[in-house]
């Protein structure tokens, strides 16, 4: 497939989105491909490194901003008549309460997502701070050497599962912004109403 091809079929994939937004991303990938050859691809090459055109077209459709795939879903919808308009209100109640519930329960699930990576953040804070108290009061009110060993290595496993869930931080929070990500980028898909063999 060469670059016009790609790029007309690329074009016909993302047309549920503005015309500026499929301008944006036809340019974009027109631009990349142009720098690929530049760096001694040939055209083809280029457009296969790209991956298939679906997989491109739905990336475009999740990196497009949610306010510009609503604003163009509502000009796409906007009733063309009193009829319409008339439907359209007094089917309201039922599309608008559930519209409120999706709205919520993904609010939900972004609350309970961070909550519990909070929580966990929390729990491994308490817990090493529970070790340095035990070390700190075993040194400081020792009564005999062996009556703080047990306490001092206590405290000393508790610091010690404190920094390995320390550790897994950065990986926990990288794995839920990755998996928001992903999240928000179905709900995009769902608003464009991408169809699998469509994208």
């Amino acid at each position: 497939m060469n670059k016009r091809q790609f790029l007309d079929e690329l074009a016909e994939k993302i047309d549920c989105l503005s015309e500026e937004d499929i301008k944006h991303w036809v340019d974009y990938y027109s631009e990349m491909i142009d720098d690929m050859v530049e760096d001694g691809m040939s055209e083809e090459q280029a457009v296969y490194s790209l991956g298939s055109v679906y997989d491109v077209a739905s990336q475009a459709m999740i990196d497009t901003p949610m306010r510009s795939i609503v604003k163009t879903k509502i000009s796409q919808k906007r009733p063309k008549d009193k009829t319409a308009l008339t439907l359209t209100v007094a089917t309201a109640v039922i599309w608008l309460p559930l519209l409120i519930a999706a709205g919520a329960l993904v609010g939900g699930l972004f609350i309970a997502l961070w909550a519990t990576v909070l929580g966990l953040i929390v729990a491994m804070a308490a817990i090493g701070f529970a070790g340095l108290y035990l070390i700190a009061y075993s040194l400081f009110h020792m009564q005999s050497f062996a009556s703080c060993m047990a306490p001092i290595g206590a405290g000393l496993v508790l610091l010690g599962v404190s920094e390995l869930g320390s550790l897994s931080f950065e990986a926990l929070l990288k794995g839920s912004g990755r998996l928001w990500k992903a999240i928000w980028g179905k709900i995009k898909l769902l608003v464009v109403g991408r169809k699998e063999g469509k994208a």
